[in-house]
């Protein structure tokens, strides 16, 4: 193993001598002198992590080899230099943002529970003006959850190709559109195609939202975080219900109900064209500057906290890509690990009894 007297302090480090930091084992980096490891993280040599185990124990210790990550990527984004785009918006304060996805977490919620619960007022009075049926009122009250079923099908693969962001952006577009359609709908087959297309709209953002913020936010307020996202679904709810209240007495009272919820679906969709697309994501894409990029717009690389945070995702994230290229995963059908490992067997079974439960109680019909 090198000494003090290999690399001298102040010294750019060799070749030879990065390649021997970045080679080196667990053990043998543990007993580094305090002079090779600044020499190390100055010349951005990141070594090898061999294990999620190794990364856990690395971040617990506060190794500097966290460091010796942030240090390469910084090294990286100063020689590519890069211009920032329109809607990259950057604050002094990186906890600013952590305050804005409490807002859009929060908005998000909002707006699923509120486009639940307007039908209920819209439908003293929908029927009448359309002269609908009993049988056609029905399905007009199921045209929503008959098309979150379809945004839920659709959740993987538009988290997959398009990434959380734009998930979100998409779902709120069906919101806006299906809201549009429903406030101006003339016949039944129009507020039918409404009630889909805003169905399809609260099927992918309630499956995204929830990863969004817990991919983009710091560990300690994750849980919290997508709690206050469920409470505010029900929060929505109890909003529906006031909305209607409100434009009872108002002609055209249930275009008024139905389409109030362009006022959230339009601040929302503006607010996440500002919003950064989620580090994780660009992270297990192989964009790992990018990740870097938006890591330090969102959580800044002051704190050992943040730094360690990140080099333990990009080390779990090669990890996962790992399992997968040496057959322990199903690179073209994923989905099967849910059946093939016993641990994700375990969650899908856990996850379905929990979900069907919480809706056999009826509270979705309330």
């Amino acid at each position: 193993m090198s000494t003090e007297k290999d690399v001298k302090a102040g010294e750019v480090p060799t070749d030879r001598q990065q390649h021997h930091f970045e080679d080196a084992t667990y053990d043998q980096r543990r007993r580094m002198s305090a002079a090779e490891i600044q020499d190390a993280i100055r010349s951005g040599s990141v070594p090898s992590v061999r294990t999620k185990q190794e990364a856990f124990d690395i971040a617990h210790h506060g190794g500097w080899e966290a460091d010796a990550l942030v240090e390469s990527l910084e090294k990286e984004l100063h020689t590519r230099g890069g211009k920032k785009g329109v809607f990259d918006i950057e604050f002094a304060n990186p906890k600013v943002f952590t305050w804005l996805l409490v807002a859009f977490a929060s908005m998000g919620g909002l707006l699923s529970g509120l486009d639940q619960s307007l039908i209920s007022g819209a439908n003293l009075f929908l029927p009448g003006d359309l002269g609908l049926t009993t049988r056609q009122n029905s399905l007009v009250n199921s045209g929503m959850p008959l098309g979150a079923v379809g945004g839920a099908i659709i959740l993987s693969p538009c988290n997959e190709y398009f990434g959380r962001r734009w998930s979100i952006i998409i779902s709120c577009i069906l919101y806006t559109v299906g809201a549009a359609l429903e406030a101006g709908s003339i016949n039944y087959g129009m507020i039918i195609a409404a009630r889909v297309i805003l169905g399809f709209g609260v099927g992918l953002e309630g499956g995204t939202v929830p990863v969004y913020v817990a991919e983009t936010v710091e560990r300690r307020l994750r849980g919290n975080l997508v709690s206050l996202y469920q409470f505010n679904i029900a929060l929505g709810e109890v909003l529906g219900y006031a909305v209607a209240a409100m434009f009872l007495s108002v002609p055209g009272n249930w275009r008024y109900i139905l389409g109030s919820s362009l006022i959230f679906s339009t601040i929302m969709l503006v607010g996440m064209l500002f919003m950064p697309e989620s580090p994780r994501y660009l992270m297990y894409k192989g964009r790992v500057l990018d990740a870097f990029k938006v890591w330090r717009r969102i959580r800044g690389t002051k704190e050992l906290e943040s730094r360690e945070e990140f080099f333990l995702m990009k080390v779990s994230t090669e990890a996962e890509e790992a399992e997968v290229a040496a057959g322990s995963g199903s690179r073209r059908f994923p989905w099967l690990d849910f059946v093939t490992k016993p641990r994700a067997r375990r969650a899908i079974v856990y996850a379905n009894i929990m979900i069907f439960l919480g809706q056999f109680t009826g509270i979705n019909a309330m």
